[in-house]
C-alpha cells in the first residue's frame, strides 16, 4: 500500500502491480486515485483475459498489453489536444 500512495504522490498515474489479491488491490488504487486525483478519476484495470477495462467500459483488442499501452496513449494525446485548444480558445468550451 505504502509503494503504491507514493508512486500517486510522485505523480505517477499509471501503476503495475503484480499480485494475487486484484480485488483488494483494486479497491486500494481507487480510494487513492480518488484521494489524490479527486473525483471524477478515471480508473482502469488491465488483465489479459479481459484486456483494459476503464470505469467498467471495456476498450476493444486490449488483451494484448502493448495495445492496452497504446489505447491509454492515445487518449492522452487527446486530452492534451482538447487541454491544448481550450488554452488557446479555439476549444468547445
Amino acid at each position: 500500500m505504502e509503494r503504491i500512495r507514493k508512486a500517486l504522490l510522485g505523480g505517477h498515474p499509471l501503476l503495475y502491480v503484480l499480485t494475487w489479491e486484484e480485488t483488494r488491490v483494486e479497491r486500494l488504487a481507487q480510494h487513492l486515485a480518488k484521494t489524490f486525483y479527486g473525483a471524477p478519476s478515471p480508473y482502469g484495470v488491465w488483465s489479459v483475459v479481459d484486456g483494459l477495462v476503464v470505469d467498467g467500459i471495456p476498450v476493444p483488442d486490449t488483451q494484448d498489453p502493448v495495445r492496452a499501452l497504446e489505447a491509454i496513449l492515445a487518449e492522452a494525446r487527446k486530452l492534451e489536444e482538447f487541454l491544448r485548444a481550450t488554452r488557446n480558445g479555439t476549444g468547445p468550451l
